[in-house]
């Protein structure tokens, strides 16, 4: 230490120990030889030597100086103008900044708190959310899985949907097992995971898009992303209607989104996609294609390719003997023509968030070497045209928008550096017009779960024995299934009436007696015969009449 005689030792030490355990010739606090210390000027430095312990300068600030600690917290001595005064080495610091990385673990926190607040709202609300498939399934799922178990039942339940499916003309193997295992989860676990494949959905979308973005480009990515995806509003049908193969496809296909770096994962994810929804199979088709260029992912991309065409394959043969898709299909220039006047009516929205952005960001065509992009589109116009026939609106339309909008994203993403004003201004259109898609879409949501919880309690008040008339195709054995499933006592019925007929039908029996009538307007103008009596229950979609 300084002015202690050369080859002197601290007190107490035997020669040669070190100080504090430090091996010799260890840099102080982990410093290299000549590194300036915070807060000095250049030329201020540690030697290197463990015994020597000085600080040598010639421009030393007595105002601005550190002290450093030396052992037992007694300060080193300066060599030079100026001495460190003897106090002890306490230095008071301030709070350091809240970094990137602590804003992020913030704003992600946030979002498992939002979403596990969703899931929990989510998971109290009643299993009867529609008047379409969920009571059928839970009738083919629930008398084999207390006949065999739970998993018995699984195995069996997915072989009975596969004989349904037989007869239907639908190939789609995926929700085979989707429905097997899901009709015997509890209430509130089934809507939860319904919702997770909804986000799941988004998640993957903003992962393609943002990719390698940073900063402020990362964010502008991630927002236009969200607003673009939420407004095809199509997608949240999947929500209220779990039976739709769209959304579940859709997840696997936002799960290979995610994984888009690993192409094997990628053809397995949108292989279950494929094999939810067959139409999906363009998706897989157009990307293997576009891997078969590419010399390092070519068997990648043709097993994907021979996947896809085999998948399609399939489904041709067994659509041309079903009865559900033989009923459904119009191969009409006519009818096609309309479907596809359709699809572009329900593009618009998604179409304007993504124009918007585009001019307000001033985004350029990626022409990088990723097929992602083009892989995204052909499979949405392949998805499109496949659905031309058959119907391209409610919630069949889902997929293409999805396809197409994100596609167009991936494409588009190449933008500038933008001041904070411009970013902000760039969302203003999008958020106007998904936050009018997404409202409209919770409220029709919301009207369909009132109308089908309204309905049930109505039919179960009313008087033992009663004959219910319902102008809903389908609707009316769903609710039948479901006033049975909370009373298996019921006594009543419930039977279709045609628009325009005064008598019900149940398959070929015919029922002449009507005590109470269903109109529901948005399926049509019902029977005015019917509708002369008292109003008996009234929900945002139906009104209930007394008939005798």
């Amino acid at each position: 230490m300084a002015g202690r005689p050369e080859g002197e030792v601290m007190a107490g030490r035997p020669e040669g120990e070190v100080m504090a355990g430090r091996p010799e010739g260890e840099v102080m606090a982990g410093r290299p030889e000549g590194e300036v210390i915070a807060g000095r000027s250049e030329g201020a430095t540690v030697d290197r030597d463990g015994t020597a312990g000085v600080l040598e300068t010639d421009h030393v600030d007595p105002d601005r100086h550190e002290r450093i600690p030396g052992e037992y917290g007694q300060p080193l001595n300066l060599v030079g103008r100026h001495r460190a005064p003897e106090v002890p080495a306490v230095v008071a610091q301030a709070a350091p900044a809240a970094t990137p990385r602590r804003v992020r673990v913030r704003w992600v926190l946030l979002g498992v708190l939002l979403v596990v607040g969703v899931l929990a709202a989510i998971a109290r609300l009643p299993w009867e959310w529609s008047f379409i498939d969920d009571s059928a399934l839970l009738d083919v799922v629930n008398p084999q899985v207390r006949a065999h178990g739970p998993v018995g039942g699984f195995v069996t339940a997915a072989y009975e949907m596969y004989r349904i499916d037989l007869t239907w003309g639908l190939f789609r193997p995926a929700y085979w097992l989707y429905v097997a295992g899901f009709y015997q989860l509890p209430v509130g676990v089934a809507h939860a995971i319904r919702v997770a494949m909804l986000v799941t959905v988004f998640v993957g979308a903003v992962s393609a898009v943002v990719d390698r973005a940073s900063g402020q480009r990362r964010a502008v990515l991630t927002a236009w992303t969200l607003l673009a995806v939420a407004a095809n509003g199509a997608l949240f049908m999947g929500i209220w209607y779990p039976s739709l193969q769209e959304l579940s496809a859709l997840c696997f296909v936002g799960l290979g989104l995610v994984a888009r770096r690993r192409p094997w994962l990628l053809f397995a994810c949108w292989l279950v996609a494929a094999w939810f929804k067959s139409p999906f199979a363009w998706l897989l088709l157009a990307h293997g294609l576009l891997l078969c260029r590419r010399r390092s992912e070519r068997v990648v991309g043709v097993v994907m390719t021979v996947s896809a065409v085999a998948t399609l394959g399939g489904a041709a043969v067994l659509a041309r003997t079903g009865q559900y898709t033989t009923a459904g299909t119009q191969l009409s220039l006519k009818v096609m023509h309309a479907h596809a006047d359709t699809a572009l009516g329900l593009l618009g929205a998604p179409a304007l968030v993504v124009l918007a952005g585009a001019l307000v960001f001033g985004s350029r065509l990626d022409r990088g070497r990723d097929p992602l992009a083009w892989s995204l589109l052909a499979g949405g116009a392949g998805y499109l045209v496949n659905l031309l026939p058959w119907r391209t609106d409610a919630h069949y339309a889902s997929p293409y928008l999805f396809l197409v909008t994100v596609g167009a994203l991936v494409a588009l993403r190449d933008v500038d550096g933008l001041a904070p004003r411009r970013a902000l201004a760039g969302l203003v259109v999008p958020l106007l017009l998904s936050g009018a898609v997404v409202s409209d879409t919770a409220l029709n949501g919301w009207s369909t779960l009132t109308n089908v919880t309204g309905l049930r309690d109505c039919v179960r008040g009313l008087p033992a024995r009663s004959v219910v008339g319902f102008n809903r195709a389908e609707a009316w054995a769903r609710l039948d299934a479901i006033v049975r499933a909370h009373d298996p006592g019921w006594t009543g019925r419930v039977v279709l009436v045609p628009d325009g007929q005064t008598a019900g039908q149940v398959g070929a029996e015919r029922v002449d007696r009507i005590d109470y009538y269903i109109h529901q307007a948005s399926y049509g103008p019902g029977t005015p015969a019917l509708m002369a009596g008292a109003v008996v229950c009234r929900t945002r979609q139906s009104t209930v009449y007394r008939v005798r």
